[in-house]
């Protein structure tokens, strides 16, 4: 059956882990919040952070529940905009489904990381909460980066190869494309 509160014995909704501060759920969802590798914030409708995990202050560089408050802009630049445009999404059932997204997160320092984001909504009484998580990318740029410069690099190497076996060849040779 579902699962009831121990104090009204009412099903357990979404605002008794957001809103309930007092509940037993609301502390497991902070402890579980708080212990995710990659930071995550949760977001109002107005765009102000009102939930950051110890990995968001760590990454970028804040003192503890120094995000509380601020306004998404502060580590995300494109935050409302990247909010917006996961307002209208939906899953099966109206649920909201999920939104990835590359863009740009920033330091207090003023420098910038690029950043993949995960986007989820909550539906609170209050108003829907934006849940973000924010993974930095930074090393998997460089790493394709360098992995396409390695490519380069054998596809030129082969090609040097290849015409230098060409011209050392002491027939003519002549290359024909598919179309004739």
């Amino acid at each position: 059956g579902a699962q009831t509160s121990d104090q009204s014995r009412r099903p357990v909704t979404s605002d008794d882990v957001v809103w309930g501060g007092q509940t037993r759920l609301a502390s497991v969802f902070r402890a579980l919040f708080d212990a995710a590798p990659d930071p995550m914030i949760a977001v109002s409708p107005g765009g102000g952070i009102v939930l950051a995990n110890s990995a968001a202050h760590e990454v970028f560089g804040f003192a503890p529940d120094a995000l509380i408050g601020a306004s998404v802009e502060t580590i995300l630049p494109a935050g409302r905009d990247v909010l917006a445009e996961g307002t209208g999404v939906r899953g099966s059932a109206g649920t909201s489904a999920a939104v990835r997204r590359e863009t740009v997160a920033m330091r207090p320092d003023g420098t910038e990381m690029p950043v993949e984001i995960g986007l989820g909504r909550l539906a609170t009484a209050e108003g829907p909460i934006a849940l973000v998580s924010i993974r930095d990318t930074t090393d998997l740029r460089l790493a394709q980066e360098l992995a396409e410069a390695r490519r380069d690099e054998q596809w030129a190497k082969a090609e040097s190869e290849f015409r230098q076996l060409l011209e050392a060849a002491p027939d003519a040779t002549i290359g024909v494309g598919p179309d004739g």
